[in-house]
């Protein structure tokens, strides 16, 4: 439980800082424990509307590595749909505390979550597969 909880309270300060100082076109890097794939997954989704393209991959054993998401051409002011979605992922943060006590709000809980990230960008789709 404490690590779980410190991993979605620094999940949460990363993204917030990530969505107050990103500079539209920019790109960064986040790193998560490749052992909590519904919490990555979950994360992913939102990033997947803020970002032109998404990178996954891993190193050593995938069940004990950590997953290396590079997210690349932040892309808020280039489309209403991103700038909503950094919009609403900041309310989402700054009214959820960071507490795992409620894993449904830190988690994908459906394949159809999941299903629509992962069709429209197929190097996405085989990235995760690789990992």
């Amino acid at each position: 439980y404490v690590t779980a909880k410190k991993s979605v309270e620094v999940c949460r300060n990363q993204f917030l800082l990530m969505l107050d100082f990103l500079k539209p076109g920019g790109s960064c890097m986040w790193i998560h424990s490749g052992s909590h794939l519904d919490t990555y997954l979950f994360y992913l989704n939102w990033l997947n509307r803020m970002f032109e393209r998404l990178r996954v991959t891993n190193t050593l054993v995938p069940s004990r590595s950590p997953v290396y998401t590079i997210a690349e051409n932040f892309i808020p002011g280039d489309s209403d749909a991103a700038l909503k979605a950094c919009d609403d992922f900041r309310e989402f943060l700054l009214t959820h505390p960071a507490d795992p006590s409620t894993p449904e709000i830190w988690q994908v809980s459906s394949w159809a979550e999941v299903q629509s990230l992962l069709n429209p960008n197929s190097q996405l789709l085989k990235d995760l597969h690789a990992v």
